[in-house]
């Protein structure tokens, strides 16, 4: 689980302990107390939505992808701006993943990654692979060899 959210799970519970002392005092009061309720109930399914997010990101299989340098013009001939399905930014690398049209049933991805090095651009070529493609998986932050 990434930072941030545990940062919110810390700060939903210290709201959560607040909110209950809240109850606590105000029981007689029944308009308040219904609120404060449902407060707590909203914190509640807020709490348990990022703890199942959390477990499903534990539960994903990693997918392997080899990068090498690029070395031809010809290895980018299969790539098209109709058939980007994503880019994303990490640190000095910006990434794009192009689904590749084989004729074959299986859904097969190529990335191309610009790595900026010391000021000038590295780039890469992934083989052709498909999603989901290791036998490792992420479980609570380890890696369970399958």
């Amino acid at each position: 689980m990434n930072n941030q959210k545990n940062s919110r799970l810390l700060e939903i519970e210290n709201e959560y302990k607040i909110w209950e002392e809240l109850q606590g005092k105000y029981a007689n009061d029944e308009e308040f107390y219904h609120y404060i309720s449902k407060k707590l109930q909203s914190l509640d399914e807020e709490a348990d939505q990022i703890r199942r997010e959390a477990e499903e990101l534990q539960e994903l299989p990693i997918t392997r992808v080899e990068l090498k340098p690029l070395q031809k013009i010809s290895q980018l001939k299969k790539f098209h701006a109709c058939n980007c399905i994503e880019t994303w930014r990490e640190n000095d690398s910006f990434t794009i993943t192009f689904k590749l049209d084989n004729g074959d049933s299986e859904k097969r991805l190529q990335d191309l990654t610009i790595i900026f090095e010391n000021r000038s651009p590295v780039v890469y070529i992934s083989k052709p692979y498909s999603h989901n493609n290791a036998i490792i998986q992420v479980r609570g932050g380890a890696v369970d060899d399958r």
